[in-house]
């Protein structure tokens, strides 16, 4: 079950959109352990994309996005980063792998049980790709596309 989740949530790292509404479909039980994990004072806007609610919302300039199941478990948080901080190990991997591509967005994933999942899209000039980098350090493509 907890795979489904992550693999959810790598599904989700480029598709959050701030197309958010007001919370109304939100239940008081999510937002409640939303309040328990960023505090009272922390103003959210949520999404639902299939049965995962997204909390998103700022600390400090950055902006961040806390995710939630149906059953009001906390899954994780993430946010996007400069590309130009992503580890060395993995800037090597995604150069030996896809030689002449550049990492034009990055995303951090934390999940609530420990580790880094990390989110990029690259290109080559002629082929697009989404990346995920799982805690093993595996890297798997997780979309295609040609320009």
């Amino acid at each position: 079950m907890k795979r489904f989740f992550l693999a959810a949530i790598a599904a989700l790292l480029f598709a959050v959109q701030l197309n958010a509404g007001n919370g109304e479909n939100v239940t008081n039980e999510i937002k409640s352990t939303f309040v328990r994990h960023f505090g009272e004072d922390t103003k959210a806007a949520w999404t639902k994309k299939n049965d995962i609610y997204i909390a998103s919302f700022k600390k400090g300039d950055t902006e961040m996005h806390a995710f939630f199941d149906e059953d009001n478990n906390y899954l994780g948080v993430g946010q996007y980063f400069n590309a130009k901080n992503t580890p060395v190990g993995i800037v090597r991997q995604i150069e030996q792998r896809f030689p002449g591509s550049i990492i034009y967005q990055a995303y951090e994933y934390n999940p609530s049980g420990g580790g880094i999942i990390y989110g990029f899209l690259i290109n080559d000039g002629q082929i697009s790709r989404k990346l995920k980098v799982d805690m093993n350090g595996e890297l798997l493509i997780m979309q295609k596309s040609k320009k």
